[in-house]
């Protein structure tokens, strides 16, 4: 609606322009009427200055429209109380876009947030790598299990344990793979996945890697828990009573 307004204005400016450039050509040409040709050209020569103030008004609420865009800024106006009709409703337009822009830049930088935080407590390492094998995302649980506050690239890791870089290494998205690393303080089972992930055109390879040698060593001891269902005489086909008489017998 608001375009279509704005349109209207100024093909309306244009054929009363147009109108007055023929008006004066006939008169220059078919009259001598020196008085009427001067009126004429001094009506051209507004009609001129209203259709560049026109356009110069919108181009400059267009360039404050994206100046707003770009940084944020509610507050810019765009048009004045004392503007034509068409241009407050053209400005408040904008300023609704603006707003609405803002509006969802701001819930995706909270949602981006949410998300860094999330990743950064989980107690899982999450390691984020570069097609050149720079880390872009090296997460608490990661400083924890290897030692060190950040790493640059995945060679840094060779230092922890050369086996558990190379595994990351030729690791394929989708994939996962169990790797057995001794430290000084014991054996530590890494079972590492991978998945990938595309970021502004870049990929990068998400590797996760969690120790599951506590779990190992749970299900061991369950297992040497549970009685050995070969150990008892009732499961070779003897019946309780044949059980009891032949311990009598004893």
């Amino acid at each position: 609606m608001v375009s279509d307004r704005y349109r209207q204005i100024f093909l309306l400016q244009l054929v009363l322009l147009l109108t007055n450039c023929f008006v004066l050509i006939w008169l220059v040409l078919s009259s001598a009427w020196y008085a009427v040709i001067v009126v004429s050209l001094v009506v051209l020569v507004i009609q001129v200055l209203l259709v560049v103030r026109y356009l110069d008004q919108s181009n400059r609420a267009i360039a404050r429209f994206l100046m707003s865009v770009k940084y944020d800024d509610v507050s810019q106006g765009f048009y004045r109380e004392e503007a034509p009709k068409s241009f407050r409703q053209l400005g408040a337009a904008m300023e609704d876009v603006v707003t609405g822009l803002i509006e969802t830049r701001t819930q995706k930088e909270e949602q981006a947030t949410y998300m860094r935080v999330l990743v950064q407590h989980i107690p899982v390492v999450v390691v984020a790598l570069r097609d050149d094998e720079s880390v872009s995302l090296f997460n608490n649980a990661a400083r924890r299990l290897f030692g060190v506050s950040q790493i640059r690239d995945l060679d840094q890791l060779r230092e922890f344990d050369p086996s558990l870089a190379e595994a990351i290494r030729v690791l394929e998205p989708g994939g996962e793979r169990l790797v057995r690393v001794v430290q000084d303080n014991g054996l530590l089972q890494l079972n590492i996945s991978a998945t990938s992930l595309k970021l502004r055109g870049r990929a990068e390879k998400i590797v996760s890697v969690q120790d599951i040698q506590g779990q190992l060593e749970n299900q061991e001891m369950e297992a040497w828990k549970k009685p050995d269902p070969g150990s008892d005489p009732r499961n070779h086909g003897l019946g309780d009573a044949d059980y009891l008489a032949g311990s009598n017998c004893q």
